[in-house]
């Protein structure tokens, strides 16, 4: 069995940035930033975690053809 490897992708790095605004807007109780931020945030996470078709409920080969 192989395992498949994700590709590589910009979300951490979107995470990392939301994330860093929202927490610099709390240190500056500038709530604007704290929401800009939470928002990029999730949208961070959402984009990460999504499940892409391709690697969505695939039979590992050579299951799929018993008879």
């Amino acid at each position: 069995m192989i395992l498949e490897m994700p590709e590589d992708s910009f979300a951490p790095v979107v995470l990392t940035a939301g994330i860093s605004a929202l927490f610099v807007g709390l240190l500056l109780k500038n709530w604007t930033t704290v929401a800009i931020g939470a928002a990029v945030a999730a949208a961070g996470i959402l984009f990460w975690l999504w499940p892409r078709r391709d690697l969505r409920e695939r039979e590992p080969a050579g299951e799929g053809a018993r008879g």
